[in-house]
């Protein structure tokens, strides 16, 4: 029943009633070390801030990375330097050092990611490349759980526990720029099939109670895209 306050009118706040949505998590695999391809060509020393990931580190080797420092535990086989953790990293004094570096699941997961993207500045040299990969907000699942109502965190996906930031391209784009880079493009790092949020003939997309459109193909691809790439680079001037 509503009830009047002053001149406003205001409604019993609504709860979902219908089964929760998928959770937000594709079933798309990603390839092992797919990030490394976007290594410019020449990029010897290499910063990977990201989680263990040795076919990314193997795939650097191959790219023809010499010197490759990570973010991981000492002792760990790959990298020819382990730094113990963001928190090191951020302490260290070192500046235009690294050709490439990579973020990986790691923005999502800082309370405050402007301090570590100005550190990533510094550590880069003049047209130095940066590549980071986040889950998407605007992934078709998280944009219907959100309209049933949900928001659960869950072991993998977009609201994987541990995630303390969220991102569309646009926003990811904003937060490089805001701190210095040159973005060239943000992309999809996979896509689900289209029958998994189909076109009608007008070009709307549909799925539960949610129907967004008309959609370009780039609008589409981002809510396909469970997980985005965003390629910058660290200007030379």
């Amino acid at each position: 029943m509503r009830r009047r306050e002053g001149s406003a009118i205001i409604a019993p706040m609504s709860h979902p009633t219908d089964p929760m949505p998928p959770m937000p998590v594709s079933d798309t695999a990603r390839d092992p070390g797919d990030l490394a391809r976007f290594a410019p060509e020449g990029a010897a020393r290499v910063l990977d801030c990201s989680a263990n990931d040795p076919a990314r580190w193997a795939a650097l080797r191959e790219r023809g990375a010499r010197e490759l420092h990570a973010v991981a535990p000492e002792g760990t086989d790959g990298p020819d330097v382990c730094i113990a953790g963001i928190d090191a990293l951020l302490r260290s004094q070192e500046s235009g050092c690294y050709d490439a570096v990579f973020c990986d699941h790691v923005v999502e997961r800082q309370r405050n990611p402007v301090p570590l993207l100005e550190r990533l500045h510094a550590l880069l040299v003049p047209g130095g490349a940066l590549i980071v990969a986040t889950p998407n907000m605007q992934y078709h699942k998280a944009v219907r759980a959100l309209a049933e109502g949900w928001w659960v965190y869950g072991d993998t996906g977009v609201w994987q526990r541990g995630n303390l930031r969220f991102f569309t391209a646009t926003s990811l784009r904003d937060l490089c720029i805001d701190h210095g880079f040159k973005v060239s493009r943000c992309l999809p790092r996979m896509k689900d099939p289209e029958s998994a949020f189909p076109l009608d003939d007008r070009r709307y997309a549909h799925a539960g109670r949610i129907s967004v459109g008309p959609l370009d193909a780039a609008e589409y691809a981002s809510y396909l895209a469970p997980e985005i790439i965003c390629l910058a680079t660290k200007p030379e001037a």
